[in-house]
């Protein structure tokens, strides 16, 4: 019987494999094939450099490092993993980062950044304190006290002197001593050492444009009064300081309300009166007011206009729709006044007023109706003046209380007091 022996060409090297490829031996023969970081036949193996053609699979973040057998992945500084992952290491969180004490720290992609705060100049790195009082790069008043702090300064105004100590005024405490229909009177306080060469008050009211006081307050004021305001109208009040060189070295502001207009109306029993404050009325042509009839005209003194009218007179309505009541009205009318320049300042002035009585039914022996006219008592109401309001908005209104009729052995008594 035949013998066969057995070569193994891996083991005796008789292969013709490449020296970097590995050999596998086989039933008469064998086999080569190339190592990773190769490529080949395995008699002939070329390297490959995964890194320089891209076929690697580090992370954008890590760098590539060819090797004999492949390619190595290595994170970059500041980014943690295995090369193939990367993550960002927060330097600002995890105490690696060199900033100074004082200093802000940033994390950033793959770094970090620091930064001095205010009150302190440097790279981050390095922070030395800056006292900005010492050196005159702070922002303080004139008339403030610079104070040096760990973060900056602060800024308080000298004695005297009102403000957050980047503005400070010479003026303060301003106050409303007076308030009127048509005026406000305001004072204030100056620093006695203060040169003060003119003052300008500028007052607006709510909605309105800008008006300046003239003549304006002197030098040496402390107060002023400002006249010709609106009814119940808020104002804004300026006042502004000027010193040599006409430099501005004092602002102070407030608002009020002027007061409200109290009309008067007063019910007789035979007749009703309507009285208003002259004050009350600057753009009405006062002298010309009238009722519905314009043959009756208004009374005029200089503090008060006042119309009377009969209750049935001068236009007067009679209302008798209301069952138990009789109501008496009529209405106060004025044109604007009118500039010498033919220039119409204000609006048409018409104001209603009224009077009820209550109607008492009193059946005497001889079947006769009485009407309970009761004592005359003034009543007054609010009327406000404001720009744009409609003069036909506002009604005045005069109430009487019931009085009582007597009746005594047969003979109707009227119970009707003297006017007070």
């Amino acid at each position: 019987m035949p013998f066969y022996y057995h070569v193994d060409e891996c083991a005796d090297g008789t292969n013709n494999c490449h020296s970097a490829a590995s050999c596998t031996n086989t039933d008469g023969s064998f086999t080569c094939a190339c190592t990773a970081g190769y490529v080949g036949d395995g008699i002939s193996c070329t390297h490959v450099d995964e890194c320089a053609d891209g076929s690697h699979n580090c992370h954008e973040k890590a760098t590539c490092s060819d090797t004999v057998e492949g390619f190595n992945c290595t994170c970059e500084e500041g980014y943690n993993g295995d090369g193939v992952t990367c993550t960002d290491v927060d330097e600002c969180t995890d105490g690696t980062n060199n900033c100074h004490s004082a200093a802000s720290c940033t994390n950033t992609d793959g770094s970090f950044t620091c930064a001095c705060p205010t009150g302190y100049a440097g790279d981050g790195i390095s922070c030395t304190h800056v006292d900005e009082c010492a050196d005159g790069s702070h922002n303080c008043h004139e008339k403030a006290t610079c104070s040096d702090t760990v973060e900056g300064f602060s800024c308080t105004c000298e004695e005297g002197y009102n403000g957050d100590g980047v503005t400070c005024t010479a003026l303060s405490d301003l106050v409303f001593t007076d308030v009127g229909i048509d005026y406000l009177t305001l004072s204030w306080r100056a620093p006695t050492d203060l040169t003060i060469t003119r003052y300008r008050l500028r007052y607006r009211p709510t909605g309105g444009s800008d008006q300046d006081l003239s003549p304006p307050p002197s030098p040496g004021d402390t107060a002023a009064t400002v006249p010709g305001l609106w009814a119940d109208t808020e104002y804004t009040f300026t006042l502004t300081a000027f010193g040599d060189g006409d430099q501005e070295i004092g602002e102070i502001s407030g608002a009020e309300t002027t007061a409200e207009v109290i009309v008067n109306v007063e019910c007789h029993q035979d007749h009703m009166t309507v009285t208003f404050p002259r004050a009350a009325l600057p753009e009405v042509d006062v002298d010309n007011m009238h009722l519905l009839n314009d043959s009756c005209r208004a009374t005029v003194t200089d503090t008060e206009v006042t119309v009377q009218t009969g209750l049935q007179d001068c236009g007067t309505i009679q209302d008798s729709s209301e069952e138990d009541k009789f109501t008496f009205i009529n209405e106060a009318i004025a044109s604007p006044v009118t500039s010498d320049n033919g220039a119409v300042r204000g609006a048409p002035f018409s104001k209603r007023f009224w009077c009820k009585f209550l109607r008492q039914y009193v059946v005497s022996q001889g079947g006769e109706i009485l009407y309970n006219i009761p004592s005359p008592r003034p009543s007054a109401t609010t009327w406000s003046r404001r720009e744009g309001r409609s003069s036909t908005t506002s009604r005045l209104l005069g109430k009487i209380p019931r009085q009582y009729v007597v009746s005594q052995e047969r003979e109707i008594l009227y119970n009707i007091p003297s006017p007070r």
